[in-house]
């Protein structure tokens, strides 16, 4: 990650003709992440919503769904068979969403698509996954602009392309070697949430990995610790 080269220098505005696709991390400490993916293959990062100490429920009902509609009305969060596909917005989250909670049979998805939504669970969640479906944006170029552009808002994926989204470094001798799996803090959340959507938006793959074994890494744009 290279702050100069993928932080846009002015507001990013949502591009009329491309449909806009979330990412979903879920939890208290949920986040969801506004992109667009151009027919020239650009992921455009154009907003973070983040939360803490609050259920998927209240936070799709009180942050997500007002800020879109008042940001985006030329999109719509209610699926209608005669509009163009891309007016309509969808996107991915964390598969772990499909497990109920302990109070009642209520799934993440559940709760989305009850709120109007259409969200679907990637294929996988392995860290190795997620952070290569955003590396591989990362290190390219789209005529002649980065392949991942950021909105200037989204502040704490910033922070964390910049060091806050971390790896952790295993304690062992000789050659520095990191695990698979990030730190988790305030910057994993809104992080994962961005894996997800970014998997998505590479035709949600599935995990070829048949574990995720620690490795010596130092993946682009993400700093180990």
């Amino acid at each position: 990650f290279n702050d100069r080269l993928h932080v846009s220098d002015k507001p990013l505005k949502a591009k009329r003709g491309v449909a806009i696709r979330l990412g979903w991390d879920f939890g208290l400490t949920p986040a969801c992440i506004v992109t667009q993916l151009t027919p020239r293959g650009q992921l455009r990062i154009l907003r973070e919503f983040i939360a803490e100490r609050m259920g998927v429920e209240q936070f799709t009902r009180d942050v997500v769904k007002p800020q879109l509609r008042a940001l985006y009305p030329e999109w719509t969060l209610e699926w209608d068979e005669d509009q163009a596909e891309w007016e309509q917005i969808t996107g991915w989250g964390d598969p772990a969403g499909v497990a109920a909670s302990d109070t009642d049979e209520k799934t993440c998805f559940s709760i989305l698509r009850d709120e109007g939504l259409d969200i679907t669970p990637t294929r996988t969640n392995a860290p190795i996954a997620r952070i290569g479906a955003v590396e591989s944006f990362l290190v390219r170029m789209v005529d002649g602009e980065p392949a991942l552009l950021l909105d200037p808002s989204c502040k704490t994926l910033r922070k964390g392309f910049n060091g806050g989204y971390q790896l952790r470094k295993m304690q062992v001798a000789g050659e520095e070697r990191f695990t698979e799996k990030p730190d988790k803090n305030r910057f994993s959340h809104p992080h994962d949430a961005l894996q997800y959507v970014a998997l998505g938006h590479l035709g949600n793959p599935g995990n070829n990995e048949s574990k995720d074994k620690p490795k010596s890494r130092r993946a682009h744009g993400y700093k180990a610790v």
